[in-house]
């Protein structure tokens, strides 16, 4: 109750201190023309995202956990790797707007879940979907939220640092990065570790050298192919995508 009490007020004090300045309506404006210019994006980021979580409903049942989980992790790259690409072609503005709403959004769902606001049902399903301490009760399910967040910090800095225009080819590459280390490069470790890992960076850690290494390999690869289709010229820069893997790689792999 504190929680919707305390939203209402921030939403209605800051609806009242924007007003004189139309900001509301610049907004508006601004969301339609969005929406009106991007509507193949959108179509394509729906069905790719529907057709996704359907696909993983399915298997769900008689799939491992982290697997599921995982199948997360490459769906957000499937969504989002030709929007990004098209970056070159138009601005990102859609995809933009669209990460920085949706993680406000997961934020507040996840407050009102974690203040039991919620049907019982969706908590157990998240919960379910989690792994680790997370798994706890009485705890938060962030997860997502960094998973999101991770695949936008790239796209969203770039776009900043270029004043909002068409991404020149080698940012383009750059901005990829989120989607390709988390998409495609932590799946590999998390898949690959479990199956064949043996050395673990931690003790008390079930994150292997081996994982990080294949982790590390995908990304490598993957930046490789991208680049030859994106970026042809920087195609001899593919050993700073590899080193610039190893020690977002080792990092990872030293973290609970």
């Amino acid at each position: 109750m504190i929680l919707i009490a305390s939203s209402t007020i921030g939403i209605a004090s800051f609806w009242v201190l924007m007003r004189p300045y139309n900001a509301f309506e610049i907004f508006s404006t601004i969301l339609y023309s969005t929406i009106m210019n991007n509507i193949t994006t959108i179509v394509y980021m729906g069905f790719i995202l529907i057709l996704g979580i359907f696909m993983i409903i399915e298997i769900e049942p008689y799939t491992p956990n982290l697997y599921v989980r995982k199948c997360f992790h490459f769906l957000a790259f499937v969504l989002f790797l030709i929007p990004i690409v098209n970056s070159l072609n138009e601005p990102p503005v859609l995809l933009v707007l669209a990460f920085n709403l949706v993680t406000i959004a997961l934020i507040v769902l996840e407050l009102f879940r974690f203040n039991e606001m919620l049907p019982l049902k969706f908590s157990k399903f998240f919960k379910h979907l989690s792994d680790g301490f997370e798994r706890q009760t009485d705890t938060l399910i962030a997860t997502h939220i960094y998973l999101l967040m991770g695949c936008a910090f790239p796209l969203c800095a770039t776009f900043i640092l270029i004043g909002g225009g068409i991404f020149p080819d080698n940012w383009v590459v750059w901005s990829l990065a989120g989607i390709i280390f988390l998409g495609l490069g932590d799946s590999a470790a998390a898949i690959f570790g479990k199956n064949f890992g043996t050395t673990k960076w931690r003790q008390l850690s079930n994150k292997t050298k081996e994982g990080s290494t294949y982790c590390i390999l995908f990304s490598g690869l993957t930046y490789i192919f991208l680049t030859a289709f994106i970026s042809t010229y920087q195609f001899h820069f593919f050993m700073c995508f590899i080193f610039a893997a190893i020690p977002v790689a080792i990092l990872e792999g030293c973290t609970f």
